[in-house]
């Protein structure tokens, strides 16, 4: 009886090292974030809240791995920060690198990053996820169109990529659906609420590395987060 005992409890304890056990996956997250003059009002807030998103990123529970990039943009400015940097090796933002002025050349900065990460493709399996971030309406854009920009999310989407919509101040449901941008992977927020926005960024993006299909985009990326609008 003792031995079957410690066989039945060997037994348990391996379905339940199966059941909680992950393979680490490899994730490429590129930011485009709202440079623009009304980023102001925030600040301090966005500069802190995104430092707080990569600090979720490396202390991820499941080990999962992500090799980050951060492009911003502002009036005809489209500016990568940095590049497929490991996320342990990130550099903090700070008021020197991260500036809020002009308007807001939001189609641009869209279409131009996502084509320059077309080119650039990393090696080996991994997820690609596209984090856009705005908080005003397009205003200064000179070479995409919606129309462009939803024909270029459609392609990589079929292509496996997730692309994510963050609005402020704007009817988000709309100009996500105008780069159709999948209802699901859309969602509002609050410049005032920013230290809430990017923790729950942060979490959707670690759930995100764990349960995402290589080679599938994903339609539900804010399921289950918090509300951001307040």
């Amino acid at each position: 009886n003792i031995m079957a005992l410690e066989i039945k409890k060997t037994q348990d304890e391996s379905k339940s090292t199966k059941t909680t056990s992950t393979n680490p996956s490899n994730n490429r997250v590129h930011f485009i974030l709202d440079e623009s003059g009304s980023m102001n009002s925030c600040w301090d807030a966005t500069i802190d809240g995104f430092n707080e998103y990569i600090n979720g990123l490396q202390n991820d529970k499941n080990g999962n791995k992500y090799s980050v990039s951060l492009t911003k943009f502002e009036g005809g400015n489209i500016e990568t920060v940095f590049s497929e940097v490991a996320v342990q090796d990130v550099e903090p933002l700070t008021r020197e690198t991260y500036t809020p002025c002009g308007g807001t050349n939001l189609n641009d900065a869209i279409g131009v990053t996502m084509t320059s990460m077309k080119k650039n493709k990393l090696r080996g399996k991994h997820n690609t996820l596209v984090i856009i971030m705005t908080d005003g309406w397009e205003n200064m854009s000179k070479e995409w169109t919606p129309d462009s920009v939803s024909t270029l999310v459609k392609a990589q989407e079929k292509d496996g990529w997730t692309v994510t919509f963050l609005g402020a101040n704007i009817d988000t449901a709309k100009v996500s659906k105008s780069y159709a941008i999948r209802e699901g992977n859309a969602k509002s927020y609050s410049t005032a609420n920013m230290a809430g926005t990017m923790r729950g960024l942060s979490a959707a993006t670690t759930a995100y590395a764990a349960s995402a299909t290589v080679g599938a985009s994903m339609d539900s990326f804010y399921a289950g987060t918090g509300d951001w609008t307040a």
